[in-house]
């Protein structure tokens, strides 16, 4: 092996290092202030992705949580972590300055991509029987369970 070549081994290997801490510090960020903040419409709990447009989404990897009181979100797009501004006034809601971790997953990319962007669009909400409704304009892209009632 070449010099070159051992180098840049390294150099894979550290950056993987990096990304995976900088995940860990990320979720670990959002996970205190679903331990300490206040009540809201919205809790503290996990919003688990069930549908978005037309496509059923099984599991609960894909999830938002909010932290209203501190105009913030986090969450998990199926792979990467991912977190940004809040913004709630009634019905309306936004999400801006949307980051994420940069991990690359093969099995989660294409509904993570959809999710993240979709997201940004979002403009109103709805709350019906425990689910979550997240609406650009007048049309539905989103529902969203609470954690402890997806079963």
């Amino acid at each position: 092996m070449f010099f070159g070549e051992k180098i840049m081994k390294s150099y894979i290997k550290l950056n993987k290092l990096f990304l995976a801490l900088a995940a860990v510090l990320f979720l670990f960020q959002f996970s205190l202030f679903a331990q300490n903040a206040p009540a809201s419409k919205f809790g503290t709990e996990k919003w688990i992705l069930k549908k978005i447009g037309d496509e059923r989404v099984a599991g609960d990897r894909v999830f938002i949580q909010f932290d209203e009181a501190n105009g913030r979100f986090g969450g998990r797009g199926g792979c990467n972590g991912m977190g940004g501004n809040l913004q709630v006034e009634g019905s309306k809601i936004g999400f801006s300055g949307i980051i994420s971790t940069k991990m690359f997953c093969e099995d989660a990319s294409e509904l993570e991509n959809k999710f993240f962007g979709t997201l940004e669009k979002v403009d109103n909400f709805k709350m019906k029987k425990g689910k979550l409704l997240l609406y650009e304009g007048d049309r539905l892209v989103m529902k969203l369970m609470r954690e402890k009632d997806k079963n």
